[in-house]
């Protein structure tokens, strides 16, 4: 991960309809986004997109008339932005703000910047309904699929540094390895521009699910004791071979999202990482993200890293 040079944060457009605890995530979004562009010497941007159902169907509303509504939903939300930033201590820092029309947050950013998007994403966040987010894909999960551009989820109101935990897949070592260090180097990177202490997780499958696999002689404690042998080991090879310390690296029996919840709230971690695949279509519909389901299922702040992006 290099010092990211453009910073961008994401504004909702309905301010005045956000809850007080969605209020306090915003601010501490607003104060940790000034906080890491003083930090990395970064541009930073506040960045919203408007629409409105009526104004996107071009049935009834038409030629300039059409162009007009939009046109006038984005100068309200300019109008808000300036008034929210007048309102902030910049920090030295020169503030920007754009707004532009569009329903998705990953394709208002591809129209208003094209190739050249921004380094990092910081997102005010909030769970959904995980079998109707599958359909409608919100915003975050739009985020966690667009590839090169890293963002940051935040679902609570606290400092984006300290300790980071990042997720690492020791299932099948020797496929995963390289991806395994890649990550592990960011995430370094990551902790030494923000003074940040790193560990690592690995979570491996239940008994329970590994049951029809085992040899039928085998108990439930030999397969417990094999698995944790197996993960603990590889876990350790990999904190060796990416120069942490041996305390820095935990495993844990159980699902993804249940572990990093459970280790993230022991080590009083402010920031998860983890990485996305980026799968869209039909991959996205049946496999999806790991970061998806972590998203949904835990208070985490969440960095999610994408393949492309070192």
């Amino acid at each position: 991960m290099q010092l990211p040079q453009t910073l961008l944060i994401d504004i909702p457009q309905d301010l005045k309809d956000l809850s007080d605890e969605q209020h306090k995530v915003l601010a501490e979004c607003l104060r940790a986004t000034l906080e890491l562009g003083v930090r990395f010497n970064s541009k930073v941007i506040l960045f919203s997109h408007v629409y409105a159902l009526g104004a996107a169907l071009d049935t009834w509303l038409q030629g300039s008339l059409l162009h007009n509504a939009r046109e006038d939903l984005v100068e309200q939300q300019q109008v808000l932005l300036n008034k929210l930033v007048s309102g902030l201590d910049a920090k030295g820092l020169t503030l920007e703000t754009k707004v532009v029309w569009g329903k998705h947050l990953d394709d208002a950013l591809v129209s208003a910047y094209g190739d050249n998007l921004p380094d990092l994403v910081i997102q005010p966040s909030q769970h959904h309904l995980f079998a109707a987010s599958i359909i409608r894909q919100p915003n975050e999960w739009r985020m966690i699929r667009m590839p090169k551009v890293p963002v940051i989820l935040q679902q609570k109101a606290n400092a984006l540094r300290g300790r980071v935990l990042l997720t690492v897949d020791v299932g099948e070592l020797e496929e995963t390895q390289e991806s395994n260090l890649a990550a592990i180097r960011k995430a370094k990177k990551w902790c030494e521009m923000t003074d940040s202490e790193l560990h690592i997780i690995n979570a491996f499958p239940s008994v329970a699910d590994l049951m029809a696999f085992a040899p039928a002689e085998w108990t439930v404690p030999q397969i417990q004791s094999t698995l944790k042998e197996q993960h603990s080991e590889r876990l350790k090879k990999l904190a060796m071979d990416a120069g942490l310390l041996p305390d820095r690296a935990h495993v844990a029996e159980g699902q993804v999202a249940q572990v990093v919840d459970h280790f993230a709230e022991e080590l009083d971690a402010n920031l998860v990482m983890i990485s996305s695949h980026c799968r869209k279509g039909m991959q996205g519909f049946f496999i999806g993200n790991t970061a998806e389901i972590v998203l949904e299922q835990t208070k985490c702040n969440l960095l999610v890293l994408k393949p492309l992006e070192e």
